[in-house]
């Protein structure tokens, strides 16, 4: 199954890649093969994360305190979110059609 971002997710994963980079490049570069990591878990086993609501479901990333939230659409997977867990629960829930 394919992937696809949305805008919102785009824009976390920038805000996330340049925090870790500006503490140490190669956090950045870990924290870059762990999205990576959950990309791929999420692609090819994409109804293996539980759903948290409105066929909406989380994986939490290894080592860094993120998840990544998604959804299964007819032909891809639309990735939501790259939510810090410290950030509120629902901000990304405007992004959901």
């Amino acid at each position: 199954m394919r992937y696809r971002w949305d805008e919102g997710a785009l824009d976390d994963l920038e805000e996330a890649t340049r925090f870790y980079f500006q503490q140490d490049p190669s956090l950045e570069l870990r924290f870059a093969e762990c999205i990576d990591r959950a990309i791929e878990q999420v692609v090819n086993r994409p109804n293996s994360w539980p759903v948290t609501e409105s066929e909406v479901r989380r994986l939490v990333v290894e080592i860094f305190p993120y998840s990544l939230i998604y959804s299964i659409q007819t032909d891809h997977v639309l990735i939501l979110a790259v939510a810090h867990h410290s950030r509120h629960p629902d901000y990304w829930k405007d992004r959901v059609n």
